[in-house]
């Protein structure tokens, strides 16, 4: 127990975690294999650093927080692109103003998100191509499960070779070609599903939770029944997670519980799951918290607990 990793009187003053690695580099035992990207305890230490004292509702704030770390990450390297067509600049624009926020009111995380993931296809596909047809799929198609921003931000940092087409002999492209192929690959792509109007493009129409029911699913009742669905914000770099899948923007992964706990006065904890308390749906709590999750609002349990007296009555 005393090998595990821990810290004593931080001089942050607090710990923290975002589902990142909890060891150092130079931890000697094997914890896991797989760590997701330090992108969102980044965010995490910076909202804690930005001032002294912290409350319920600010930790219920940070649960909420939807910057995109990837976004902030990879700016830099974005405005670099010179699109060809004038849509392409317009979006360069708007995402040059555009703070980061995955609200799902919005339509720059959709242009974001879909510009990322061309990007990475861009720069990982050819070197990651299959090789032979024997294999069943590509290794980038085995890779790409979701956006990778700080592999994206390593082949984009100098002149790297990634940013080269191996599939145009004649021709040797560089970084910032690569960008502008990708914006107009991600805009072709978008209009052909979300339709010319970028007016009209959302987050929220695209990235929606779904609650599957692990076993009426499988039944011949409708979807909509059984099967809540709810626009979100985040992305899975933001601390209001909302992870999507690589090609699919669909919410696929996120909190399924929410807690802040206030230890000065335990009765003032307040707790949220995502959906309802019941799996039955004919129940009115099968689903009626779906939008209080979504929210940031969450509810109070009564911890003190109640006292029941039993009387028990002879016969006679």
């Amino acid at each position: 127990f005393a090998n595990l990793p821990h810290e004593i009187g931080p001089e942050s003053g607090f710990l923290l975690n975002a589902n990142n690695q909890p060891s150092k580099p130079e931890y000697p035992h094997h914890l896991a294999s797989n760590w997701p990207e330090p992108l969102r305890a980044l965010r995490l230490g910076q909202l804690l650093e930005a001032k002294p004292q912290h409350g319920p509702d600010d930790m219920n704030a940070y649960q909420m927080d939807s910057l995109s770390m990837a976004f902030i990450r990879l700016k830099p390297f974005l405005l670099e692109a010179e699109p060809a067509s004038e849509q392409g600049k317009k979006v360069l624009a708007q995402l040059k103003d555009w703070d980061g926020s995955m609200a799902r009111d919005l339509a720059e995380p959709v242009l974001f998100s879909a510009w990322a993931e061309e990007i990475q296809r861009a720069l990982f596909s050819d070197e990651l191509r299959r090789k032979s047809p024997d294999e069943p799929v590509s290794l980038f198609d085995a890779w790409s499960g979701a956006i990778k921003p700080l592999q994206i931000e390593a082949a984009l940092s100098g002149q790297s070779a990634w940013c080269d087409d191996e599939n145009t002999k004649d021709h040797s492209e560089d970084c910032k070609e690569a960008l502008s192929r990708a914006l107009e690959e991600a805009l072709r792509r978008l209009n052909r599903d979300l339709g010319s109007d970028m007016t009209r493009w959302r987050w929220g129409e695209t990235h929606k939770a779904k609650f599957q029911h692990g076993i009426l699913e499988r039944l011949p009742i409708p979807e909509s029944w059984v099967a809540p669905s709810i626009e979100t914000d985040g992305d899975g770099f933001s601390l209001n997670r909302g992870s999507f899948s690589f090609g699919n923007f669909r919410h696929v992964h996120g909190a399924g519980l929410r807690a802040v706990f206030d230890l000065g006065n335990p009765m003032a904890s307040r707790f949220i799951i995502a959906t309802g308390q019941s799996g039955n749906p004919l129940s009115p709590h099968y689903d009626d918290l779906v939008r209080l999750w979504r929210d940031g609002r969450s509810i109070g349990l009564d911890a003190q607990g109640k006292m029941n007296e039993l009387v028990l009555w002879p016969a006679q």
